[in-house]
C-alpha cells in the first residue's frame, strides 16, 4: 500500500448525513480501506521487529538466511589416556630435576606439542616443550611408568645422535617385539622424518607444532639384529624428497631416567 493510500484510509470520516446511502457506503468502503492499513502496518512492524523477513522492491517480505551458530574455539580429541600419560610424564620431569637438584627442564609451563598412542599397549608417547627446550616421553615400554629422554635445547644442533631411538621390548599377544621410539624438533625445511630399520620395516614421524614423534613395533619377534644392525634415517622436505640421511647407531639411546 502507498503512503498517500494509507494516509487518506487513516483520516477521519466526514461528517454528514449518516443515513444517505452514499455516505454509508463510502464509510464501508473506508472503513475496509482503514482496517487493511492498519492490519498490513502492525505486519510490517512484526516483521522488521523479529528479524526474519525483509523488504523487496515490490513491499512483499522475503525470508532472511538462518542466523549462523555461534563461532567456537576448534578443540584437538586426546585419545585415552593421555592426560594420564601427560601427568606421569610431568611429574617425571619434576622427578629427574630434583634428583638433580636443579630447576625442571623444560620448565612447568612445558606444553604438549606432540602425541601419539601406541596401540600395542595403550601406552602413549609425547613431547614437552616451552620456548627453550623440550624433552620426550614414553609410557608405554614401562607398564605406564613414564620414561624421558634427556632434555635438549630447540636450537640444538643436528646429527646423527639427535634421532637416536630408544629400544625396548614388548610383548604383544604373546609374542615379544622390538619397540623404537624417538622424538625431536623438526630441522630447517624438514617435513617428516622416516626410519628404516634392518629387515626394511619403515616408520614416518608425524609432526605438530615443528616438533615430531616416531614409533615402531616389530611384526616379526624380536631379533638380536635389532641392536646390532644400523638404522637408516631419512629427513623428508615437504615434497617427500630425501634431503638428507644418516646412518644412526642402535645401541645409542636418548634416555635419561634409564637405559634402553
Amino acid at each position: 500500500m502507498r503512503a498517500e493510500d494509507l494516509a487518506e484510509a487513516l483520516q477521519a470520516e466526514p461528517i454528514g448525513d449518516p443515513l444517505d446511502p452514499a455516505t454509508v457506503i463510502a464509510g464501508y468502503r473506508r472503513r475496509r480501506r482503514r482496517n487493511l492499513a492498519v492490519a498490513a502496518s502492525t505486519a510490517l512492524v512484526l516483521v522488521v521487529l523479529g528479524g526474519g523477513a525483509q523488504l523487496l522492491g515490490g513491499g512483499a517480505p522475503s525470508p532472511l538466511p538462518p542466523a549462523a551458530p555461534p563461532s567456537s574455539v576448534p578443540t584437538v580429541a586426546r585419545a585415552p589416556g593421555a592426560a594420564e600419560a601427560e601427568r606421569a610424564c610431568r611429574a617425571e620431569v619434576a622427578a629427574t630435576a630434583n634428583r638433580a637438584r636443579r630447576p625442571p627442564k623444560p620448565s612447568t609451563t612445558a606444553r604438549v606439542v606432540a602425541e601419539q598412542r601406541v596401540n600395542a599397549t595403550g601406552g602413549h608417547l609425547l613431547v614437552l616443550a616451552d620456548d627453550t627446550s623440550w624433552v620426550g616421553c614414553d609410557t608405554a615400554a614401562d607398564g605406564g611408568k613414564a620414561v624421558i629422554t634427556s632434555a635438549t635445547d630447540n636450537n640444538a644442533a643436528v646429527d646423527a645422535g639427535t634421532f637416536a631411538a630408544a629400544y625396548n621390548v614388548l610383548k604383544v599377544s604373546g609374542t615379544l617385539r622390538s619397540y623404537r621410539w624417538a622424538a625431536g624438533v623438526l630441522p630447517p625445511g624438514v617435513a617428516k622424518v622416516r626410519y628404516t630399520f634392518w629387515d626394511g620395516s619403515r616408520s614416518v614421524s608425524q609432526a605438530r607444532d615443528g616438533y615430531w614423534i616416531m614409533q615402531h613395533v616389530s611384526d616379526a619377534p624380536a631379533s638380536g639384529n635389532d641392536v646390532t644392525r644400523p638404522i637408516r634415517v631419512d629427513l623428508l622436505d615437504g615434497g617427500g624428497t630425501v634431503t638428507k640421511t644418516y646412518q644412526v647407531d642402535p645401541t645409542d639411546c636418548p634416555l635419561t631416567t634409564r637405559g634402553c
